[in-house]
């Protein structure tokens, strides 16, 4: 089993002076020192992963929003291409319908030549709140997302220059260069938590990403994408899925809990947890069910809470559960201090990931 560490890249502002994280936020708020410690912050976490062992490091593009410092994920991953280097750099992802699906298709493939071969590649569609950011109107997100995900395997794969003429997107010439060291192309994800993205993914051969998916809906979601895959000819592995979750490390059980509780790590919004928003946004669920409880959160597989044997024994059953060989595991978030999100990934690091990579 492999392990990706999120590398939220989180604006310290959020936690040294409560700033909300939902777009869009005043740019009065923002401090150029801040800014400047928050990525110091974040290139120590860096090395850290990096020296741990992990397997990934991903990157997330979203706007507006001090909680992720990645409005162009690319950039920053040019820069761990240079720091990092064993782990693999994966973007989970580019938000394809607002992007030129060529001109990412160029960046991709810079940065697999740039990190020798380690570029993981995330397509997604989005969320509602960025379409606005960039006046792309919300009803076309999914013609416009499958179309640019089709240019931009073809751009990757096509050995003569060609034109495309289709409903979103219009060139008279592709041919892309540098081309990707990985062949015919990195490994792409595209998002699972709608069953037309698992279909696709199927279709197309690329593998699921998802997200804070509770183990039964996370099941559901893999059987459907096999299920489609069958029908497409080939059978993906536990390789091919990869779900996003929290893992808060501490020595006891009692201060790991005691620090999700009082900096609010699997919230985010001071009032409503995390599972509530996620589990009512993929599936319907209502958000006024008592869902605050972080022993559920555990028990769903959306966050890993405890000691490294307690944690190393949630992930070995949420491994056999659910299937999938790996997880992008956030360590920053609500207001966890900075020591407390370092020291978490460095004691996982330490004790728990060697025993995670046998399973």
């Amino acid at each position: 089993m492999r392990v990706s560490y999120v590398h939220m890249l989180q604006y310290l502002g959020v936690v040294e002076h409560g700033l909300s994280i939902y777009p869009p936020i005043s740019p009065a708020c923002y401090d150029v020192a801040t800014a400047q410690r928050s990525l110091d912050f974040g290139n120590e976490l860096l090395a850290i992963a990096d020296e741990c062992g992990y397997d990934w490091v991903s990157l997330i593009e979203h706007h507006y929003s001090p909680r992720q410092l990645t409005p162009n994920p690319l950039l920053a991953a040019a820069n761990m291409a240079a720091r990092l280097r064993t782990a693999k750099i994966a973007i989970l992802g580019s938000t394809i319908p607002f992007l030129n699906p060529v001109r990412l298709a160029e960046e991709y493939a810079m940065l697999d030549l740039l990190s020798g071969g380690r570029a993981v590649v995330g397509l997604l569609r989005g969320t509602p709140p960025e379409y606005t950011t960039y006046w792309v109107n919300p009803a076309e997100s999914r013609g416009r997302y499958e179309e640019a995900v089709a240019l931009v395997l073809r751009a990757w794969t096509e050995p003569q220059p060609f034109g495309w003429e289709g409903q979103y997107y219009r060139y008279r010439t592709v041919s892309i260069w540098p081309r990707p060291v990985q062949q015919p192309h990195p490994q792409v994800f595209v998002s699972g938590n709608s069953a037309e993205s698992g279909s696709m993914a199927a279709r197309l051969r690329l593998s699921l990403a998802l997200s804070f998916q509770p183990v039964p809906r996370a099941r559901q979601s893999i059987a459907h994408y096999q299920e489609e895959a069958a029908k497409a000819g080939w059978t993906p592995t536990g390789d091919n899925v990869v779900i996003r979750g929290f893992v808060h490390v501490a020595e006891t059980d009692a201060e790991a809990q005691k620090m999700a509780d009082d900096y609010d790590f699997c919230v985010t919004d001071g009032g409503r947890g995390m599972r509530a928003n996620v589990l009512e946004a993929v599936t319907g669920y209502s958000g006024s069910r008592q869902m605050h409880d972080r022993d559920e959160l555990r028990q769903d597989g959306v966050a890993f809470i405890g000691s490294p044997a307690t944690v190393f024994e949630q992930m070995a059953r949420w491994h056999e559960e659910v299937g999938a060989n790996t997880l992008d595991a956030m360590f920053v978030g609500g207001r966890l201090p900075y020591e407390r999100a370092k020291h978490s990934l460095e004691l996982f690091g330490r004790e728990v990931l060697p025993k995670v990579h046998a399973l």
